[in-house]
């Protein structure tokens, strides 16, 4: 069971509502005849592995690359391509460690479908002791900058 998909399911059942329609299973990998064969088998492929790798839609990608919004968006659609050949070929074990803290966005998100965000710094630091796997030590002021960082951005859900 991937990691990402069990996070999901959690908030959608904190939140009391239909999960979203987001691509969150990425289908088993079978071996192909043909280049055509192997490219629909990537398309398919190609937009679940972008939410999982940059955490927004790729159709969101494609538009701020058509309108030249964002210069890396080209590059982040071909890398998100390159990753889908090798989870098409070897599975979900060939998609790359997600980026910085994801783990750390999840388990906010989740506090706050659980109606947790109101909790202190300290509070939210005994959170993430308890349930964070990654090891590092989560005190108050490492979660007080996190969730100012976290504020900062603006597709942050």
């Amino acid at each position: 069971m991937n990691t990402a998909y069990l996070l999901a399911e959690a908030k959608d059942r904190l939140r009391k509502k239909p999960p979203p329609r987001l691509i969150r299973r990425i289908p088993a990998p079978r071996l192909p005849r043909t280049i055509d064969a192997l490219l629909k088998g990537v398309s398919r492929i190609v937009p679940a592995v972008y939410e999982y790798m940059y955490e927004e839609p790729l159709q969101d990608a494609f538009v701020r690359w058509r309108l030249r919004l964002d210069e890396n968006a080209y590059a982040q659609i071909c890398d998100a391509v390159d990753k889908s050949l090798g989870v098409s070929q070897y599975g979900e074990e060939a998609l790359p460690n997600p980026r910085g803290n994801w783990l750390h966005r999840q388990l906010l998100d989740l506090a706050s479908a659980a109606g947790l965000a109101g909790l202190t710094s300290r509070e939210m630091a005994q959170f993430f002791q308890y349930l964070c796997p990654c090891g590092v030590e989560h005190s108050r002021e490492t979660i007080k900058k996190f969730r100012q960082r976290r504020a900062m951005v603006p597709s942050a859900r």
